[in-house]
């Protein structure tokens, strides 16, 4: 009989009614920790873009509808407007290359908007369409900028025929300034785009929102 209460006691000594197994309290611990690998910069820069790209386009499109405005308005002039019309005149050599920025920048804008609304979706491939247009967007405008020196260089020469030399070296002194900030200017948000969505964390997190 003292073996058998012995037995007994040992046995409520090792099963207690008031344990909790670890089996039963890890489901608990996981539904209290937030979702692994997720980040807020792509739903952050998907909003970036589409504001961006909305602004883009629409002050593209404007632009040529203005100079269109412009020149339609100067031509409905008689002797007023003969010193605009000279002006449009000499104009005539960049015109191409407005349309050609018009036209890059709208198609660049609407690459933009397709980028920002994947990344709101948190697909992965919007990731890669982003960091391409950063690319594109950069090399449009160095590329842009270095083929307009030429006729702007020409344009500004023809208008400044009267105001001698020194004016001329300074509106090129100028136009180059101004060349070097635009093109800075343009360029900070591309880069920004390059550097925050190739990061390691946020493509670990379009991936796990892809495979969920």
């Amino acid at each position: 009989m003292g073996g058998c209460r012995i037995y007994i006691l040992t046995m409520d000594e090792k099963v207690s009614p008031y344990q909790v197994s670890e089996s039963g309290m890890a489901p608990v611990s996981e539904q209290n920790q937030p979702p692994a690998g997720q980040s807020s910069i792509p739903k952050v820069f998907g909003i970036i873009h589409i504001v961006y790209a909305a602004f883009g386009i629409i002050l593209s499109l404007a632009s040529v509808v203005a100079l269109f405005a412009a020149k339609a308005f100067v031509g409905s002039l008689e002797g007023e407007g003969n010193e605009f019309d000279a002006m449009f005149d000499e104009l005539g050599g960049l015109m191409i290359y407005i349309y050609m920025d018009a036209a890059v920048k709208v198609i660049l804008g609407v690459v933009l908007l397709i980028a920002g609304i994947g990344l709101l979706k948190k697909k992965l491939w919007a990731k890669n369409l982003s960091v391409f247009w950063a690319v594109a967007r950069i090399v449009a405008a160095v590329g842009m900028t270095l083929l307009t020196m030429g006729p702007a260089r020409e344009f500004n020469e023809k208008m400044s025929e009267t105001g001698g030399s020194q004016q001329e070296q300074f509106q090129q002194a100028l136009q180059g300034a101004g060349n070097i900030v635009g093109i800075i200017f343009v360029c900070i948000y591309p880069v920004l785009t390059m550097i925050f969505l190739t990061k390691k964390h946020v493509t670990d997190s379009l991936n796990s929102s892809t495979q969920a």
